[in-house]
């Protein structure tokens, strides 16, 4: 199974800015946490004047919308187990039997501490880890499965300002993103929302990418990354990220993403670090306002080389690991991100998504593997506190 390669690029967004911590604990509960706590009922109103602020140093995009839920939660969750022991039935959900039936069942341990079922018979493909994990693809793939190439469009398909409508033309085909998306949920809903009930599964972003002279592929082809939401607050899906130190995970990333070819038809899929599943979670009565969350981040980033632009923010969970997912730490006994039964604590935070222009990819195959790109800047909706990554070489996977 080709994997994509962990790529680089090289601009960054800042000149310089300033990052402020959570006050010291000598200081009051208020002083330490530079944002406003409010009532969960008063939060609609909240978002709603939040939206209209005017920031000095950046800009609120006009197509953010704030989806809120019906109840907020701080949760714990879990790699789950065993997945693998029914892998005929997964197999199943998406050959016919004819395919694996006669195959070589291969069972062994991949990927550090993942066990796995898998087979390949006359160009299909299907693997089902014990942690979730799942993957397969299709003899019908045309070049390598999995591959990303260059980034030829991309829409956020939940954004107020995605153009559905929107028509690639190619020599054998026209498709909309509409026909796209409706494809490519129904794929979710039909074969694979199945096998994790606790989500609401839902296409989040759309890359057409398009053939060069080094890709295998002859003609468009659409990669599409799906969000997993928990009782309305989605899981992190950007991306996998390191402490300062770069040498032990901060936060995991878990989503599914489906690659569709020119005619809308399913070549292959992959859900990256398999399965999670919520073991606990605590109500919240109040959480950081929005409006106090926006006022954090223009007193702290006072610098800015060019003028910015956020073109998203909604709650999410962050995933860490509760466990030492570094091989090349001291930081304790070594276990891999892909082993079941890891916890994964979630933390309810603000995110602010700032997506890179265009003239900040390196396109082509060597260059640009994810192509869905984003910086992004967290609030803690509890405590405060702030997080954030622009550097693009961090961004790439």
């Amino acid at each position: 199974m080709k994997k994509p390669l962990l790529l680089a690029a090289s601009l960054l967004l800042l000149t310089s800015c300033a990052r402020s911590d959570v006050a010291s604990s000598n200081e009051s509960e208020e002083e330490a946490l530079n944002v406003e706590l409010i009532s969960v009922d008063e939060l609609a109103d909240d978002v709603e004047a939040a939206l209209k602020k005017t920031p000095s140093n950046f800009v609120l995009s006009n197509y953010i919308n704030v989806e809120l839920p019906d109840e907020y939660y701080e949760c714990d969750f879990q790699q789950i187990s065993g997945f693998d022991e029914n892998y005929e039935s997964i197999f199943s959900s998406f050959f016919d039997e004819e395919v694996y039936k006669d195959a070589e069942i291969v069972h062994e341990t991949t990927i550090d501490a993942m066990t796995s079922y898998s087979f390949e018979n006359d160009g299909d493909f299907c693997c089902v880890g014990d942690n979730g994990f799942v993957a397969f693809y299709y003899s019908s793939v045309d070049g390598s499965p999995f591959e990303t190439g260059i980034r030829a469009d991309i829409f956020h398909t939940d954004r107020a300002d995605a153009d559905l409508d929107y028509t690639w033309v190619t020599k054998d085909n026209r498709i909309t993103l509409r026909e796209v998306v409706e494809n490519a949920q129904t794929w979710f809903d039909e074969r694979y929302a199945q096998f994790e009930p606790d989500y609401q599964i839902s296409v989040k972003t759309v890359v057409a990418r398009k053939p060069d002279e080094e890709s295998s592929y002859s003609d468009f082809y659409y990669q599409v990354f799906a969000e997993k939401k928990y009782k309305g607050v989605a899981l992190d899906s950007l991306i996998p990220m390191y402490n300062d130190d770069s040498d032990l995970l901060k936060y995991q990333t878990y989503r599914v993403c489906l690659w569709l070819d020119i005619y809308g038809d399913v070549l292959c899929m992959t859900n990256g670090t398999g399965m999670i599943t919520p073991t606990d979670e605590e109500k919240l009565t109040e959480i950081v306002s929005l409006s106090s969350a926006i006022d954090y981040i223009e007193e702290t980033f006072t610098d800015f080389e060019t003028s910015l632009t956020i073109n998203d923010i909604n709650l999410k969970y962050t995933l860490s690991p509760s466990y030492n997912p570094n091989p090349d730490t001291d930081a304790g006994e070594y276990d891999s991100a892909y082993k079941a039964g890891n916890e994964v604590d979630g933390n309810l935070v603000w995110e602010f998504v700032i997506d890179l222009a265009d003239n900040e990819f390196s396109f082509g195959i060597d260059n640009d593997s994810y192509g869905n790109i984003q910086r992004f800047i967290y609030v803690d909706a509890q405590t405060g506190e702030m997080d954030f990554e622009f550097n693009a070489s961090n961004l790439i996977q």
